[in-house]
């Protein structure tokens, strides 16, 4: 009876506490930590970022001192409503979850999840520890309530939009229902239905500020919270659809749901070389450059690859994109790679 009364007052207190961040939303230009974001390939210009070979930068990835996350232990939340807010479909491919689930289930151990291994963090004891290529699937969370109305107005969706404030919300949302704790190698990945757009910092009349849109400025972000006395990694994963979708080739036979596994890609492997994106705990990003962290080096660049994809991990098929590697570029290699040569 305790224990569900203590659960019954943690409920309450979420649902006080996430409405009052919700109407307040993020202010990120006042030294909160600001998201770090897969931009969507448009993005990239054919002469100043991405060149011809898909490389953002040929500039070494450095290390900025700050921690990594050594293994990752990862959740999945899907907030997927029968509709978003205008009455339309937010439904999702029935297979669309589930994929989602078997990539981190796959990723464990792959070839693409050993480039990591060769970044690592100093110790306050001066030694070093390094990435392991390691992933464990920490289970899923999916959610039916509808998204709040009046959040926010994103110039692609519309009032189909959900502030950082909302995402933050449900992941304490998931957390308590699924009696889930935080931890330094853990990271929770928000999924929300189809035509949802979100925004990361909003003005007074809920119009998204300029650059901090979903599918203007960006297809997925990662960036972490503070709950309590403990950091919440997370990532924002919004529906892969219009210009978040540029995969070559579809494995799984949909577009959308092999961009938004190479996005999910990205978002993890920078999170655990970079997980909390602000000037104080910098990991793996080259500070010089826009972007700047492993899978920006390499968005949207998915070297050779055949229509069956360009990976094979625990037996699945996937197209997803490079990622940046120190050891090829001072070996004088093209740097970005789907496994260590």
């Amino acid at each position: 009876m305790r224990k569900r009364i203590s659960l019954l007052f943690a409920a309450l207190m979420l649902v006080v506490s996430g409405l009052a961040a919700a109407q307040s939303d993020m202010a990120f230009q006042h030294g909160r930590p600001r998201p770090h974001v897969t931009p969507p390939k448009t993005r990239f210009g054919s002469d100043t970022e991405a060149g011809t070979t898909g490389v953002q930068s040929t500039r070494r990835l450095p290390y900025q001192g700050g921690p990594i996350m050594e293994t990752s232990i990862v959740y999945l939340i899907f907030w997927e409503p029968p509709t978003v807010q205008n009455g339309a479909s937010a439904a999702v491919p029935a297979n669309f979850n589930n994929l989602m689930a078997q990539y981190f289930v796959d990723v464990n151990g792959s070839a693409l999840g050993r480039v990591q291994t060769q970044y690592w963090m100093r110790r306050s004891d001066g030694t070093q520890a390094r990435v392991q290529n390691k992933v464990i699937y920490g289970g899923y969370y999916i959610d039916r309530t509808p998204y709040p109305t009046g959040a926010c107005w994103n110039r692609v969706t519309g009032w189909n939009c959900i502030t950082d404030a909302w995402i933050q919300y449900e992941i304490k949302r998931a957390m308590t229902a699924k009696q889930w704790s935080t931890g330094p190698n853990k990271i929770f990945m928000v999924y929300t239905g189809n035509r949802e757009g979100s925004c990361y910092y909003t003005y007074a009349n809920g119009q998204c500020a300029s650059g901090t849109e979903a599918y203007e400025n960006y297809c997925a972000y990662h960036s972490f919270f503070s709950w309590g006395n403990q950091a919440v990694i997370y990532a924002n994963m919004p529906y892969a659809f219009t210009i978040c979708n540029a995969v070559p080739v579809s494995p799984h036979g949909n577009k959308i749901i092999d961009a938004e596994l190479s996005v999910t890609s990205h978002e993890h492997f920078e999170a655990i070389t970079d997980p909390y994106p602000v000037r104080a705990a910098y990991g793996w990003i080259d500070l010089g450059e826009k972007g700047g962290e492993n899978g920006d080096k390499c968005a949207w660049n998915f070297g050779s690859y055949g229509s069956w994809g360009n990976q094979v991990m625990n037996g699945h098929y996937y197209i997803l994109q490079q990622e940046f590697s120190d050891l090829d570029y001072d070996a004088g290699r093209t740097p970005c790679v789907q496994r260590l040569n």
